[in-house]
């Protein structure tokens, strides 16, 4: 799985071959339109910086975020924040 945080700070995740924005599942308001994407500006989301996964046996980064966390391979993950 591929992820990025792009210059805003929003999440991106792989899906079906393609990045797409991950939607806040608390901002449900009505259509698409009406709703936040997920990023940095949320409490619950976080991106750890690159460290050893003994488990996963890979160079990793892991996002959290309020329901899930990802462990993703660091070649696989683009930030586009510049230095954090």
């Amino acid at each position: 799985m591929k992820a990025k945080v792009d210059k805003s700070g929003y999440l991106w995740l792989e899906r079906v071959g393609k990045l797409k924005p991950v939607w806040c599942p608390y901002t449900y308001r009505g259509p698409a339109d009406d709703m936040l994407e997920c990023g940095e500006w949320c409490p619950l989301f976080r991106v750890d910086s690159p460290h050893q996964d003994v488990q996963e046996g890979i160079y990793c980064i892991e996002i959290e975020l309020c329901r899930a966390r990802y462990v993703i391979d660091r070649d696989d993950f683009i930030d586009e924040r510049g230095e954090k």
